[in-house]
């Protein structure tokens, strides 16, 4: 029970550190818009640490998360807590 606690407590602080990443959005006209790196790196890192710790690094929510990771412009849409492409 502890553990799922400290799992709840880390998902909100993610979810917080998320809407503050979403804060950072520029918009560059025709170029598109961006986050800031740094931040947006720091929480991805964080979700990834999570996802391995809960569920293993061969669970399909970690795979999954990692795929759409690596693969190229992403939009994170902080109402639903997904991430798209």
């Amino acid at each position: 029970m502890k553990q799922d606690a400290h799992v709840l407590r880390r998902l909100d602080e993610l979810s917080q550190k998320a809407r503050a990443v979403e804060g950072t959005k520029r918009d560059y006209g025709g170029f598109g818009s961006a986050v800031d790196a740094e931040k947006y790196e720091e929480w991805a890192t964080s979700c990834l640490s999570l996802l391995q710790r809960v569920f293993g690094g061969d669970s399909p929510h970690y795979r999954n998360f990692t795929k759409v990771y690596y693969s190229g412009p992403r939009k994170l849409d902080t109402k639903s807590g997904d991430l798209k492409q």
